[in-house]
């Protein structure tokens, strides 16, 4: 059998236009062999907000009020949510044999580590990653830092895509992140590119669930 000719990652490519059009390739790949998770994730969304699309918005917001009374699922899902929401766990600096000054300097830095939960809202983005868990069986949420600032944010679960293949044995070289984000947003973190953002498409991502039923009145 003939092997066929390697194709190189899409990271390891040259130009970084042709870089930028195999990884959007490789991306829709990855997202059409991983669509039945989507569809999975919509149909149990529906169930928890009482079915149809118009509610799925709903479903995954903060401050969605209940409709059916005896909607089973979303009871469920609501009486759990309220018991896993009341932990708050923090992390803790610990010494080993630690003297006086040691023991008093990890102290100071637990003290920190709940300054910087509090200002990112780290809990109250953590109670609705729990409740993520519970609709659609997978929860995220991810930090990260933008300029000098740090910031912590929730991440549905069909904005993460992984390569099953390449995420067989649990250590996945790429996970794509791929979320909507407002036009002069994206130019305001990217300002050299303002022209090209400008002219850019959708790339034919226009699978967003949280679209269904629903006026677009953003850019």
């Amino acid at each position: 059998m003939k092997r066929s000719a390697r194709l190189d990652p899409w990271w390891k490519d040259g130009g970084e236009g042709d870089r930028a059009t195999r990884l959007f390739d490789a991306l829709r790949k990855v997202r059409h062999r991983d669509s039945s998770r989507r569809r999975r994730g919509l149909y149990h969304a529906c169930m928890y907000g009482d079915g149809g699309l118009d509610g799925l918005s709903g479903a995954v917001s903060a401050y969605a009020p209940p409709s059916l009374q005896f909607n089973v699922v979303r009871r469920n899902v609501d009486t759990t949510h309220a018991k896993i929401a009341k932990a708050r766990p923090l992390p803790l600096a610990l010494t080993s044999g630690g003297d006086f000054r040691q023991r008093r300097r990890a102290q100071k830095l637990s003290r920190f580590f709940a300054g910087v939960f509090d200002e990112l809202d780290v809990f109250e983005t953590s109670e609705m990653v729990a409740r993520d868990a519970l609709i659609f069986g997978t929860g995220i949420s991810h930090s990260f830092q933008v300029g000098e600032k740090l910031e912590h944010e929730r991440v549905l679960f069909w904005e993460l895509d992984v390569d099953a293949r390449d995420a067989r044995y649990g250590k996945p070289r790429m996970v794509y992140l791929h979320r909507w984000i407002a036009i002069d947003v994206l130019i305001e973190q990217y300002p050299s590119a303002a022209d090209a953002i400008e002219q850019a498409s959708n790339g034919g991502f226009d699978d967003d669930p949280l679209g269904a039923g629903l006026d677009d009145d953003g850019d």
